[in-house]
């Protein structure tokens, strides 16, 4: 077998969270709209803010268990790119900070939970090199100037995203885990879609 011929199989674990919340992902992108070509920059602006409202308190919630994850959480934030566009974008930071939070938040008591969220802020990044695509073309915002949160990770994006599925994968380490990160991951997925609808 040749180098280009090996392939690595994909764990039990992703393909279960691909599969099991393919609906609910499609739910949050149809409320989303975030490629409607009728999409203004006070709406791009409104959108961000309720990005912002679910990012900054789940990843108030992931902090505590940065240690466990051991996935170079501080470089997968994403709050203060979302407080940057914003403030790119005509928000102050007074503004920034009276804005609401999501309430409606998936429970991430255990590291299951936590992964299972993961799976899907991480995942979001994967659409984002399309989303700052249009969002160039459409609106003139490009990352470091409005679009920052759709770039979070710039080339490194498909290593950062390989290396939180190892992770996954490595930390699922039972099928009572499975389940309860597949249920998380479908939590979050809900909470998004909830939230967005509004946007």
């Amino acid at each position: 077998m040749t180098q280009e011929q090996v392939t690595h199989p994909i764990a039990p674990i992703l393909t279960r969270l691909k599969l099991e919340t393919a609906a609910l992902h499609q739910q949050v992108e149809d409320r989303f709209r975030i490629l409607d070509l009728t999409l203004t920059r006070q709406g791009y602006v409104q959108k961000l803010e309720r990005l912002l409202g679910l990012h900054q308190p789940l990843e108030a919630l992931i902090e505590p268990w940065a240690d466990r994850l051991a996935i170079d959480w501080d470089g997968r934030r994403k709050t203060h790119l979302l407080q940057a566009d914003l403030e790119f974008l005509g928000r102050t930071p007074g503004e920034i900070a009276q804005l609401p939070n999501c309430a409606a938040l998936p429970e991430l008591n255990d590291l299951s939970a936590v992964l299972g969220c993961l799976y899907v802020l991480e995942g979001s990044t994967l659409g984002g090199r399309t989303i700052a695509k249009h969002l160039a073309q459409h609106l003139g915002v490009v990352p470091g100037q409005g679009a920052s949160f759709f770039s979070p990770y710039g080339d490194a994006l498909m290593p950062r995203w390989r290396g939180f599925q190892q992770r996954l994968a490595e930390l699922a380490t039972s099928a009572a885990m499975e389940d309860r990160i597949v249920q998380s991951a479908q939590a979050t997925f809900t909470s998004f879609g909830n939230w967005m609808a509004d946007a």
